[in-house]
């Protein structure tokens, strides 16, 4: 409770006025760690997958752009995209091509089968903010038929409200079909 009393006197007629005031407010309760009234961390992952491409020396590439957003109301620190790329059953992972990221420190031992983690973590994602990651893949599907499905886990912490959040997302692309001997596409037999 806090009291506040005024005090004046009338210029003219010298008369004291008096006028008392009260306010009562009740304290908060220590809540602990965890989301204020308005903080509500909230985190979104896109994967995508281009068309895939046949290369001079027999393998694949598929491109690949993964997008992370901070959805909610408080920044996300931490940053991380989980992308395992042990997807070719028989097949090979050959080399993970032109990766890059103009806004989020990339792991630089990244290499989607021992390290699946993209990110080194170190990144905080504002309120409304986004990060991209492209790369290509370049992969020999040997007789595994596909699609290929690979799947990225967002995750990162509420800067005020320490709650982590995670999100996924899934892309999924086909293996070229092995022309084989003969005529190409729009060719003619001799």
């Amino acid at each position: 409770t806090n009291c506040l009393r005024a005090r004046g006197w009338g210029l003219f007629s010298a008369e004291t006025v008096t006028h008392p005031a009260t306010e009562t407010f009740d304290r908060l309760d220590d809540r602990g760690p965890g989301p204020g009234p308005g903080e509500q961390p909230a985190i979104a992952v896109l994967k995508e997958a281009g068309t895939v491409t046949l290369n001079d020396d027999g393998s694949q590439s598929a491109p690949v752009t993964i997008t992370v957003s901070n959805t909610g109301n408080d920044d996300l620190q931490g940053v991380l995209l989980d992308d395992s790329l042990d997807i070719f059953g028989a097949g090979t992972l050959i080399a993970i091509e032109s990766l890059a990221s103009p806004d989020l420190t990339l792991n630089p031992n990244y290499d989607g089968l021992a390290d699946t983690q993209l990110l080194t973590g170190a990144d905080t994602l504002p309120i409304a903010g986004t990060g991209t990651v492209t790369f290509t893949l370049r992969f020999d599907p040997a007789d595994e038929p596909g699609p290929f499905t690979n799947t990225v886990t967002a995750t990162g912490s509420g800067v005020i409200s320490a709650e982590t959040v995670t999100d996924t997302a899934t892309a999924t692309f086909d293996r070229l079909d092995d022309p084989g001997p003969g005529p190409g596409p729009g060719e003619q037999p001799a």
